[in-house]
């Protein structure tokens, strides 16, 4: 006779998933980090995901900027950087 499902049953947690979720990360060339912002920002609501995206493509021109920036612009540069991570944090992007 066949042994019961129990026996065979997924790992607690969902370990089963995130391990099917993580090779299928780096067959897409995702890393592990990514997959972890992925599945964190499904959590968020569709507007807060779309400016999440939006702030991912801001923040390196923010930074570039503010590298940039001659003496006289650097604090406006800054400013606008910390203000960009903020919005960043408090949406949990």
């Amino acid at each position: 006779m066949a042994q019961p499902l129990a026996a065979h049953s997924a790992p607690p947690g969902g370990a089963l998933a995130l391990r099917v979720s993580a090779g299928t990360a780096q067959l897409q060339g995702l890393s592990p980090e990514h997959l972890l912002i992925a599945a964190r920002r499904r959590q968020l609501p569709h507007a807060a995901q779309l400016e999440c995206a939006a702030l991912d493509s801001q923040l390196p021109v923010l930074a570039r900027n503010l590298q940039r920036a001659t003496p006289a612009d650097k604090a406006a540069a800054q400013a606008a950087l910390e203000q960009t991570q903020a919005r960043f944090r408090a949406l949990r992007c």
